[in-house]
């Protein structure tokens, strides 16, 4: 598991409606191609493309606590075994929230090394920093 915290700038109620916006993730995060929101009676699921090197497909569920927590569970997908984790959020003041973000994630046996790291060591703190933006900048 990894995690990371940040400090953004925005309301509580702001960061979280962007956090579960998923369908605009596409227009700030630049390896989301599409994200499609599906309501399968009570439950909220995702399909993703995301560009990582190479092109990804897959689907997650979502458990959303508004305003404090939005998890999510892997359900199926290329490439991935596992991908699950939470944005945890807390308001410091009335104008800035900390935000943990926490994922684990595990990829099948035959995708390389240099895409592992792609997605935890440079894709994970370009996107945390592409929600504090959007956060931060929505009016």
């Amino acid at each position: 598991m990894i995690e990371r915290e940040i400090l953004i700038n925005a309301p509580i109620d702001k960061v979280f409606k962007v956090i579960r916006d998923f369908e605009s993730y596409p227009e700030f995060l630049s390896t989301t191609h599409s994200a499609k929101e599906k309501k399968l009676k009570n439950k909220i699921v995702v399909d993703f493309s995301v560009e990582v090197i190479k092109s990804i497909h897959y689907s997650l569920e979502f458990k959303v606590t508004e305003p404090t927590e939005v998890s999510w569970t892997f359900l199926k997908g290329d490439l991935m075994k596992k991908n699950s984790g939470s944005w945890e959020l807390e308001a410091v003041s009335d104008k800035k929230t900390k935000a943990l973000y926490k994922i684990d994630i595990d990829f099948g046996w035959m995708v390389p090394k240099m895409i592992i790291d792609q997605v935890t060591k440079t894709q994970l703190p370009q996107t945390l920093e592409a929600f504090k933006k959007r956060a931060e900048n929505l009016s």
